[in-house]
């Protein structure tokens, strides 16, 4: 299992280091990707991130931008969401079609886009009943392509999305 918060992703426009060897039980060693910054490949405050099938790797950052890297940290492509005005995009995974999905809380919906950044599909009903959102906060897709959303603020649960079984 892949863990967001494995990778920390301070944002780059190039490949701009090396591998640098640590002593871990779990790692041999850690890639620091780039600075600070709201050009191409940089990062102001990166929210969350997503890896896909072929691991080029997507950060989210407080512009509301996605960024998509090469495994070895090349700037790739990048992306703007449709709103950002009430606030940031926060949780991302991958869903069982390869899409990359991204979660706004302040919009109570979810998107999915194509690794090429082309808007796949975007759900979402802001309210407390079950099937809407209120301030969706991660998201995770098991291995039927069931959708598990975690809320907070108004309600605190997490839901699923299920397939007709």
């Amino acid at each position: 299992m892949l863990c967001g918060a494995a990778l920390f992703l301070p944002g780059c426009a190039e490949k701009t280091s090396n591998l640098t060897p640590i002593q871990s039980r779990f790692f041999s060693s850690v890639q620091v990707i780039g600075t600070r910054g709201a050009g191409l490949g940089e990062f102001n405050k990166p929210r969350s991130v997503a890896v896909d099938s072929n691991d080029n790797f997507y950060a989210v950052d407080m512009t509301g931008r996605v960024q998509k890297f090469s495994p070895d940290g090349s700037f790739l492509l990048s992306w703007q969401l449709p709103q950002t005005d009430k606030g940031k995009a926060k949780g991302m995974c991958r869903d069982a079609a390869g899409n990359i999905v991204v979660v706004e809380p302040h919009y109570s919906r979810v998107n999915h886009f194509s690794p090429e950044a082309k808007p796949v599909a975007q759900w979402g009903e802001h309210g407390t009943n079950a099937g809407q959102l209120v301030f969706p906060r991660a998201v995770a897709v098991n291995s039927r392509g069931e959708i598990f959303v975690s809320e907070y603020g108004v309600v605190e649960r997490v839901q699923g999305f299920l397939t007709r079984r």
